[in-house]
């Protein structure tokens, strides 16, 4: 016990030198509260995926159409426009069932699974995004209630996709060739409730009837972005400019955060986690690597600084980041001077 307590003084005391040879040091009149928590839902938890970057974008988007949004579209969204972008297939893009299934055992085009541990950038999942039309949360649900992770639901669908198209084909194959038998709907209806035996919050937000017509009309790489595609049948626009501010001078981008705050506005952030893991570090060692938003600010009276409040879809439990850090389900205080030195770059609406 009285180890803990002298290291918890030697961080705090460390953490009050650091701040001042830090400089450019908030003051209590600039640094009014802000809390954008309650226009936006409960902090999400991307859990085996690397859905940091699409969690982020949708906490955006909620933000400012005052609607939860859905990341798992966002993430297939972005997927799909990153291969078709970098292939340049422009002539291809009203193909795709074509294209997809010419492609269909390649690297390039992994399971949806696959993509959704992958990563991506969030300004440009955030622009791709706008560009389709938003999808809501309630129609492609990005966490799910019964399963450890999204990854591992989406995995089942895929395995269900499979699964399904063998049985339409041995039932092909046992029929007659001049009298191919004529699978009923109750048939497909009965195979597919005993091969999914976990309850999906994806595949319920369809009638099984349509969640059927999906499986028949879709190849295996498609299976997943035409699931998701027919459930977000009202999908929502929203007019607005994405501005991304990059540099390499850290009092900028804090000042920067600081303006859009004042306006009302929250913002993406491409950080190093080092910033909440390591209360020595004081200075970013790696390229962003993570992405997260800024939702709120409030001066921390006992540090004399300003602290932006942080929302992570990484561990909402706070349990992985270092006890000094205020958090509480999944929403982070940190000091905002030594945080900027940690971030690459703000992505905004203008």
């Amino acid at each position: 016990m009285m180890v803990f307590l002298i290291q918890s003084i030697w961080i705090l005391f460390f953490f009050t030198i650091a701040n001042s040879a830090l400089g450019n040091q908030t003051s209590q009149e600039k640094c009014s509260s802000v809390d954008y928590r309650s226009q936006l839902p409960p902090a999400r938890n991307q859990g085996s995926s690397a859905l940091c970057y699409a969690f982020s974008v949708a906490d955006l988007l909620s933000f400012a159409s005052g609607k939860p949004i859905s990341s798992l579209d966002i993430a297939l969204t972005h997927d799909k426009s990153l291969i078709v972008s970098y292939f340049k297939f422009s002539d291809l893009v009203n193909k795709q069932e074509r294209f997809l299934d010419i492609f269909d055992k390649s690297i390039l085009f992994p399971s949806s699974a696959t993509k959704l541990q992958t990563g991506g950038v969030a300004n440009l999942a955030l622009k791709r995004a706008m560009e389709k039309g938003l999808c809501l949360e309630k129609d492609a649900p990005s966490e799910s209630e019964t399963l450890s992770s999204i990854v591992e639901e989406v995995e089942n669908l895929e395995k269900l996709k499979s699964s399904y198209d063998e049985f339409v084909k041995n039932e092909q194959m046992n029929s007659h060739f001049l009298f191919p038998a004529e699978i009923s709907n109750d048939e497909k209806m009965s195979f597919v409730c005993r091969s999914y035996s976990e309850s999906s919050t994806i595949m319920g937000a369809l009638p099984l009837s349509e969640f059927i017509d999906v499986l028949e009309h879709s190849s295996k790489r498609n299976f997943l972005t035409h699931l998701i595609d027919r459930s977000c049948k009202n999908r929502l626009s929203l007019d607005k400019k994405v501005k991304t501010f990059r540099d390499n001078n850290p009092v900028l981008l804090q000042e920067k955060m600081h303006t859009l705050l004042d306006e009302g506005n929250m913002a993406i952030i491409g950080w190093d986690t080092t910033a909440v893991r390591d209360p020595f570090a004081i200075d970013s060692y790696r390229p962003a690597h993570h992405a997260s938003t800024i939702v709120g600010r409030r001066w921390n009276e006992s540090r004399k600084s300003c602290q932006f409040l942080v929302r992570d879809s990484t561990d909402p439990s706070c349990k992985s980041y270092h006890y000094l850090n205020d958090c509480e389900e999944g929403h982070l205080w940190v000091d905002d001077k030594r945080f900027m030195r940690f971030v690459d770059d703000l992505t905004y609406f203008e």
